[in-house]
């Protein structure tokens, strides 16, 4: 249920500048919130906001240490993106 939301965490944690990589657009390609130009689609603020929430439940801390340094975080995104 919260997988979606584990790969966005994911990935914001992967990079500096996750915002601007290649691989944050894949992800929210992926996981239905953006369209296939690239670009926010009509689920993004919907989903934006449930991240939010997603972020103050107990499974986020539960998770966090699995994506603790941006090695463990891609690696965590390459394990789990459909390719």
């Amino acid at each position: 249920m919260y997988e979606r939301h584990r790969r966005c965490t994911a990935v914001l944690a992967a990079s500096e500048s996750p915002l601007d990589t290649d691989i944050f657009k894949d992800v929210c390609k992926e996981i239905g919130i953006y369209d296939a130009d690239g670009n926010p689609n009509d689920k993004y603020m919907t989903f934006v906001a449930a991240h939010v929430d997603w972020g103050t439940k107990p499974e986020t801390e539960q998770f966090r240490p699995e994506i603790s340094t941006q090695e463990k975080a891609r690696d965590y995104i390459n394990k789990h993106l459909p390719r």
